[in-house]
């Protein structure tokens, strides 16, 4: 149930994971106080869609979505930068000249 509760939240209602966080802390508190069995609320998984959500989050505040492209005459530009800077050898890698 607490999984189901923790995708519903996240993906119906679009809870923030640390306000999910907050009210399973909550009913966790909740159990411990009744003397309720409270170990499902430590469970892997509901941590993990935590996670994730996180991670999701985070790339939600990225501004530009779009991946750019490296074409192959960027790529021989690219190249030919590196070769004539005044790089060491050692910097310039398999683009040296």
């Amino acid at each position: 149930m607490i999984r189901g509760y923790v995708a519903w939240a996240i993906n119906v209602k679009h809870l923030q994971p640390d306000t999910v966080r907050v009210y399973i802390s909550d009913l966790k508190l909740a159990h411990k106080l009744r003397d309720i069995d409270d170990s499902a609320f430590d469970d892997f998984f509901v941590k993990k869609m935590l996670k994730g959500a996180d991670h999701l989050n985070m790339y939600e505040s990225m501004k530009n979505k779009t991946k750019l492209v490296m074409t192959f005459q960027m790529l021989k530009i690219l190249g030919h930068e590196i070769a004539k800077s005044n790089w060491t050898t050692e910097k310039k890698g398999f683009f040296g000249a």
